[in-house]
C-alpha cells in the first residue's frame, strides 16, 4: 500500500545528492519507453559527461561517494560515461527503474493516439490515476523509490535514473506532494541537486 509520510527528517538533513536523467537513447524518440531497454548513443553519452564535467565546475563542494542508477541500459550507460569525471564505483537497483507502461511499451506515440485518442493528453495530465492499460501509475512508482530511499545510500551521491522515476524521486526528497511530481521532470542528460531536503539548482547546465 503506497503511503504518504514523509522521509525521516534526520535523513533529509543529511542526504546530498544530484540526479541525472539519461542521455539521448538509441532508438527513436517517440516512443513510450518505459522498460524497453536499447542503448544509450554516442551523443547521449557525450552529453552526460559533459553535465557531470559542468556539475563538478559549478558545485565544488559536492564529493559524491557513489553513483546509483537504475537497472536500465540506457541509464547504467549513462552512468558509465559520468565515472571519468568522478572515477567513483556505479551500483544498480531497479527500484529507480522508469515507469512500466504495460501495453504501450515500445510503442510510437502516434500508434497510441490512433487506437486511443487523446492518450497521451490524458496521460501527462494525470499520471497518478491515468496509467497505460496493464502499466503502472504514479503510486506504483512511488512504492519502489521508497524503497530504494530507504537502503543505506551513501552521501553525497548521484543517482542516474529517468523521466518519472526521478520526477518522483524529488516529490519524495522536496516532500512535495506526488500530484505535483511531474513538474520536476529532467530533460535528457540534464541534472539537478538537491541537499538537505532542498533544492540547490534544476535542470542544468541549460547551454551544454
Amino acid at each position: 500500500m503506497f503511503h504518504t509520510k514523509p522521509l525521516d527528517d534526520g535523513f533529509m538533513q543529511e542526504f546530498d545528492c544530484l540526479l541525472l536523467r539519461h542521455g539521448e537513447p538509441d532508438c527513436a524518440s517517440d516512443i513510450y519507453l518505459g522498460h524497453t531497454d536499447p542503448h544509450l548513443s554516442k551523443e547521449g553519452a557525450e552529453r552526460c559527461l559533459l553535465t557531470a564535467q559542468w556539475a563538478k565546475t559549478a558545485w565544488t563542494d559536492f564529493q559524491p561517494k557513489q553513483i546509483y542508477t537504475s537497472g536500465l541500459r540506457r541509464a547504467i550507460e549513462s552512468a558509465e560515461a559520468i565515472r571519468p569525471a568522478y572515477m567513483l564505483d556505479v551500483e544498480q537497483d531497479p527500484d529507480i527503474n522508469e515507469i512500466y507502461f504495460g501495453e504501450w511499451e515500445g510503442l510510437p506515440f502516434t500508434e497510441v493516439e490512433r487506437s486511443l485518442p487523446g492518450a497521451l493528453e490524458r496521460w501527462f495530465g494525470d499520471p497518478l490515476n491515468q496509467p497505460a492499460p496493464g502499466g503502472e501509475d504514479f503510486y506504483q512508482l512511488a512504492e519502489r523509490v521508497d524503497r530504494f530511499l530507504a537502503r543505506d545510500l551513501m552521501s553525497p551521491c548521484i543517482i542516474v535514473a529517468h523521466y518519472c522515476s526521478i520526477a518522483v524521486l524529488a516529490s519524495r526528497l522536496l516532500s512535495v506532494p506526488l500530484s505535483h511530481a511531474d513538474r520536476l521532470a529532467l530533460h535528457r542528460g540534464s541534472c539537478g541537486r538537491i541537499k538537505n531536503g532542498h533544492l540547490v539548482s534544476w535542470g542544468m547546465p541549460a547551454d551544454v
